[in-house]
């Protein structure tokens, strides 16, 4: 083994965790900064990103591209819906064209996929969570789907995008912190909205159709119980 890149962001400030998720696929590489600071709501595609430091913690997540053994930025991607606090990079993972990236400190109650560019800036409910998914065409990157969990709403810091896992078509999603006292596995579009389990954890696995995303399944352990955190990671 021999080192081919050492990588740092382009806007490299203190204590944004550059590196605190990677996922790679083939000549791709998606890695992201939790805590970057910038206020940019916006995919820049290319090898530059905004150095204003004005949303705290917001998060971003940096995509690069190998050309024989060099490696170049891609893109640049913010939230749609940027917003301080809300961890955007947390988890990400990446295959072939499509990136999914998730944001732990999200704020919407929000319980619905939106299909397209846009997401929710309404801060209803505290680190519910979020997931974005993008997708690549050519060498431009374009939001495709903003995915907040079925019963999001009232479901405070849930930590919705704890982690991620992309294959094809299929999405899982983890929230590690839901609190539904439910033993079962729900298929179709719905999820439990008691919170008699603190912290208990579900998976909520989803589906894309052309470009149209939804939800496939909601899991829970079949011994569901207080801060088991179920999902705390997830491979598909």
């Amino acid at each position: 083994w021999a080192q081919e890149a050492y990588i740092k962001a382009v806007n490299g400030d203190n204590d944004s965790y550059f590196g605190y998720s990677v996922s790679l696929d083939g000549d791709t590489l998606a890695v992201g900064a939790y805590a970057e600071d910038s206020a940019t709501a916006a995919i820049i595609n290319g090898s530059t990103a905004p150095d204003n430091d004005s949303n705290n913690e917001s998060g971003a997540v940096y995509v690069y591209k190998r050309t024989g053994s060099n490696w170049a930025q891609e893109a640049y991607i913010k939230a749609s819906n940027n917003d301080a606090g809300d961890n955007f990079g947390t988890s990400v993972s990446i295959d072939v064209d499509t990136l999914a990236v998730g944001a732990t400190g999200e704020d919407s109650g929000t319980e619905v996929i939106i299909n397209g560019m846009t997401a929710s800036s309404n801060d209803n409910s505290s680190a519910s969570g979020a997931v974005y998914v993008y997708k690549r065409y050519g060498n431009f990157w374009i939001q495709e789907a903003y995915i907040k969990a079925a019963n999001a709403d009232g479901d405070n810091d849930s930590n919705f995008g704890h982690s991620v896992s992309i294959d094809g078509d299929t999405l899982a999603v983890s929230a590690i912190n839901e609190d539904s006292a439910t033993i079962a596995i729900i298929n179709g579009a719905t999820a439990e909205d008691n919170n008699s389990a603190s912290d208990s954890g579900a998976v909520y696995v989803y589906k894309r159709t052309g470009q149209t995303w939804a939800q496939e399944a909601y899991i829970k352990a079949a011994n569901s119980d207080n801060d088991s955190n179920f999902g705390f990671s997830v491979s598909l």
